[in-house]
């Protein structure tokens, strides 16, 4: 038998024994003795589906090796998680190696990873993925970038990095960013004890950033601090909650409520805003309420 065709049946064993598996039927001997353990397979590829038969990702690497326990280890992985139809996934997620459990319905790789979302890019090391709840989580050195143009045709990139790890849901269109969040663009850096992104399902695209803890905002002309921050994209706003402060030529604002517009050209504090104004030789308070 040539080994072309050879190779096609081990890939239709591999994953019959795999759909068997999945589906909680042990494989058949046959099956098990066709492709030997640690044999590789070229050209591999595999659906995973709900539980109404819907697909909800395609694993494929340019080799698979079947392990112990229904273990598939694959070289070149490229998974694509669907959410915008077949043809149009949201999620593309590459590594060197993977590790499909179906025991456990799990990806994992101790890899660098690198995850595409249209004007999103997400790199780190180490990765695990479940299938079934639609969530990835990568380990550590995470980084996101993300592209934007903005009302005059400039290209923004902004940056996010944390020293824990961030979890991609596919399903609510969200990314969290644990441990010593640092966002970052020409206008403005951003840092917080916990940052959450919300996508647009149809775009793709950021629609807000919520950040908590010991939040921190560096402009060029101001700093500012508080408990919680939330950053809408469209409306180009920051809202500040939680104790919020702003020093300005050292002079100092607060409010229960800052929102600042047009990356800082307009700052609004409501209600019971107070001013503390800083001189060399006098320091004084000027408070009104509202």
């Amino acid at each position: 038998m040539k080994k072309k065709n050879r190779d096609s049946i081990r890939i239709r064993i591999l994953a019959a024994f795999l759909f068997v598996s999945i589906c909680g039927t042990q494989p058949l001997c046959a099956q098990e003795n066709a492709v030997s353990q640690n044999e590789a397979v070229k050209g591999f590829t595999m659906s995973i589906v709900d539980k109404g038969g819907k697909e909800k990702a395609l694993i494929a690497g340019d080799t698979a090796n079947l392990l112990p326990n229904g273990v598939v280890e694959v070289n070149n992985l490229v998974a694509r998680i669907f959410g915008g139809g077949i043809s149009n996934p949201d999620t593309i997620v590459h590594t060197a190696k993977g590790i499909y459990d179906r025991l456990r319905n799990t990806v994992t790789t101790d890899q660098f990873v690198r995850i595409d979302r249209r004007d999103v890019t997400i790199t780190g090391t180490g990765l695990k993925w479940l299938p079934n709840r639609s969530k990835v989580v990568l380990l550590e050195n995470l980084k996101v970038e993300y592209s934007a143009v903005d009302e005059f045709g400039v290209k923004i990139v902004t940056t996010i990095t944390c020293r824990g790890n961030g979890i991609l849901d596919c399903e609510k269109e969200t990314v969290v960013f644990e441990k010593q969040v640092v966002i970052s663009n020409p206008n403005a850096v951003l840092s917080a004890n916990r940052v959450k992104v919300f996508f647009d399902k149809e775009t793709q695209s950021i629609i807000r950033a919520e950040a908590y803890g010991g939040v921190k905002i560096k402009q060029p002309e101001r700093e500012s601090s508080s408990k919680r921050a939330i950053y809408y994209i469209k409306d180009d706003k920051i809202v500040l909650s939680g104790c919020p402060k702003i020093v300005q030529n050292k002079d100092l604002y607060t409010a229960e409520r800052v929102t600042i517009y047009d990356k800082g050209n307009r700052v609004v504090f409501e209600p019971k805003a107070e001013l503390i104004i800083y001189t060399e030789t006098y320091r004084g308070d000027v408070k009104s309420e509202s």
